[in-house]
Formats: structure tokens, C-alpha cells, sequence
């Protein structure tokens, strides 16, 4: 499994984790559970007992549980698949983001992670990272906080 740098990573989750009250809010204001733009990312652990860092789409927040359907396609949880009801502590969040019409707001450590040992894998995350640094630009020329 990838190793994450810790330093920087480390800034990246505090950052998201100061910032979870406006995850909170947003998701109060915006009725999530018929509003599917709002994720999470918290680790899920993997058979050979190392951790895999999935997003999931939020359809509820209960206390100290966040609920809702994994985004994305895991690589080595074999437990999971896209769409998988899954809940975890709020305690395990790692990042969250919100997309909106406007942009996005969170997404802290998606253009710090790269995972890939691939060369096609570094392709498109490159991209990736190129397209979220544009949305981000975007959303700071509106004056929002990213």
C-alpha cells in the first residue's frame, strides 16, 4: 500500500478537520439526503489489515456516525463496491468536499495524493489535480474561501 507523507498530509486532514462544522452545516442547509454532492473520505481497512482511503456520498449525519453510499471504485477492499452502504465515526473523516454549482469547497487532500505507480495511473491524476486546481482558482476569484 501507498504510504502517505505525513507532514503535509497531516496539515491537509487538521485543515478538514477544523473545517467539519461547515461540512455540518452545509449538509443541514442543503437536505443531503436528496442532494448528492456532499462526500467524505475515511479510511476502510484492507484484508491484509492495511488501510484504503475511500469516498463516500453523505445521506446522513447521526451524532458521531456519518452514513451514505461509497463514490468510488475500491482497489483493494474486496468487501466494497461503488454504491455500498457504508457508515463511519466522524472521528475517521480524513477530507469532505461539497460540490456545488458554484464550485467546490474542501477536497484538502486531493492535490496532495498520488498514489499511482502507473504511468497511465500519473496521467490522469495530473489532470485531476490540474482540473481541481482550476475549480479552486475559480472559486477564490469569487472571493469564496477554498
Amino acid at each position: 500500500m501507498w504510504k502517505r507523507p505525513t507532514n503535509k498530509w497531516s496539515k491537509l486532514q487538521k485543515l478538514a478537520a477544523d473545517r467539519w462544522l461547515e461540512f455540518v452545516e452545509s449538509f443541514r442547509v442543503r437536505n443531503s439526503s436528496q442532494d448528492p454532492s456532499q462526500f467524505i473520505k475515511a479510511p476502510f481497512r484492507v484484508s491484509d489489515d492495511s488501510l484504503e482511503f475511500l469516498w463516500m456520498n453523505v445521506t446522513d449525519i447521526d451524532g458521531n456516525e456519518v452514513r451514505g453510499l461509497l463514490a468510488n471504485d475500491p482497489a483493494n477492499v474486496e468487501f466494497l463496491q461503488p454504491q455500498s452502504p457504508v457508515s463511519v465515526p466522524v472521528g475517521d473523516v480524513n477530507d469532505w468536499m461539497i460540490k456545488s454549482d458554484n464550485g467546490i469547497v474542501g477536497g484538502f487532500t486531493v492535490p496532495s495524493w498520488p498514489p499511482c505507480r502507473s504511468e497511465t495511473a500519473k496521467s490522469v491524476y495530473r489532470v485531476a489535480a490540474h482540473a481541481f486546481e482550476s475549480i479552486v482558482g475559480r472559486f477564490r476569484e469569487f472571493g469564496q474561501s477554498v
